[in-house]
Parts: C-alpha cells; structure tokens; sequence
C-alpha cells in the first residue's frame, strides 16, 4: 500500500512540476482529466487506484506502475 502511494504521489509531483503549480500536494485530477492524450480509461484506473490505495486497500503495484507508464507516455 504504501510504495503504490508512493508511486502515485512521486507522478503527481512530477505533473505539477511541469505544469509549474508549486506548493499544491492536490492530486492534480482536473489538470490530467483535460490533458487530451489521456484516455479516460487511463485517467479512470489511476483515479481507481488512487481511491483503493487512499481508503488503505492493496492493490496490484504491476497494474499501478503499468498504467503509470501509460500515463507517462500520453502526457509527454
């Protein structure tokens, strides 16, 4: 639970740091729900895991880093 909520959290910096938001620790989920090259199955399944990992599930840390990736890749 905890390294996929650092996995998440690490993304989530990296989005604001190229979006220039400094000082937010917000899940930037409007930002990514607008980006264009994301799917909304992408945008969906980090949501899900975001939620899972945040009410202290466990979820699969392969599918996490897979959709991660998918994630890196549209955005860019």
């Amino acid at each position: 639970r905890e390294t996929g909520l650092l996995l998440l959290e690490e993304w989530f910096a990296e989005v604001r740091r190229r979006r220039g938001e400094h000082g937010s620790t917000a899940p930037p989920w409007d930002a990514l729900e607008a980006t264009p090259t994301l799917s909304t199955r992408t945008y969906e399944r980090l949501r899900h895991y975001h939620d899972q990992l945040a009410n202290g599930r466990a979820v699969d840390l392969v599918g996490l880093h897979n959709t991660l990736k998918q994630a890196r890749e549209a955005i860019g």
